[in-house]
């Protein structure tokens, strides 16, 4: 299952990435093709935008302004927005990629439900305008990309290598969980997802308390050995006196 919604991300960000591509050139061109492309862009800029605060709020990154409903924009037609303080280089590209990966599973569910027997032809045909919605929405910009880029070089590469391995091993963790105990609830991908978040923030937090104690016990070896050593100057200004004792007068 997760091999699968792999092959369907990989295949999606192809298509998209193609279809912004495209669509971005053609409406440039013609003013046919930008009213024909732009009355689809209105679900998936709310899909894009809404992953975005979703992701915000996962990786407890603070929002500072919220605009999910597209508004008219005389530069770039239909356009949200979600704005945040400052966040490191992990957050930033969870962040970044929140619709790809909101995208992707929501188009995975779309295409089962087409392909199923059953299927109901209106409802096909409603999400299919959804896809191709969502498809035209979802690659990352221009922006999202520079976000990145800004935000690897500003971060502590240190930092962002320990998470990276963090989220590697938390990753692992699930995973290896989730196979030996057939641990599933609603789908293994989302199963996967908040696992390894649980236990990035298990490890993370566990790693920080650990910090914490082992610099408090540096300070307080500090502060000892300066008591001691306090105490030691002390004692032999004490004895200095002491050391050759004065000659008994008769």
């Amino acid at each position: 299952m997760i091999l699968t919604y792999l092959i369907l991300f990989i295949g999606v960000l192809i298509v998209s990435t193609l279809l912004s591509f495209v669509t971005t050139h053609l409406c440039s061109k013609s003013v046919s093709f930008y009213r024909l492309f732009h009355s689809c862009f209105f679900i998936g800029i709310i899909v894009h935008e809404v992953s975005h605060y979703i992701m915000c709020f996962l990786t407890h990154t603070k929002v500072t302004k919220t605009n999910i409903i597209p508004i008219r924009n005389k530069k770039d037609g239909l356009s949200g927005n979600i704005t945040t303080a400052k966040s490191n280089f992990f957050q930033t590209f969870l962040i970044s990629f929140a619709p790809l990966f909101v995208g992707t599973y929501i188009i995975g569910f779309i295409l089962f439900y087409i392909f199923n027997p059953a299927v109901n032809y209106t409802i096909a045909l409603i999400l299919i305008y959804i896809t191709i919605s969502i498809l035209l929405t979802i690659s990352p910009s221009n922006a999202d990309i520079r976000i990145i880029a800004n935000s690897f070089q500003s971060t502590n590469k240190r930092y962002t290598l320990i998470q990276i391995i963090v989220i590697f091993i938390a990753s692992s963790i699930s995973y290896y969980l989730m196979n030996f105990f057939d641990i599933i609830i609603f789908d293994s991908l989302i199963t996967l997802f908040f696992l390894a978040m649980l236990f990035y923030y298990i490890i993370r937090y566990l790693g920080l308390g650990l910090i914490f104690i082992y610099h408090n016990i540096r300070i307080s070896r500090r502060k000892i050995k300066y008591t001691k050593h306090k105490i030691e100057v002390k004692n032999r200004k004490k004895n200095r006196g002491n050391k050759f004792s004065p000659r008994t007068q008769w």
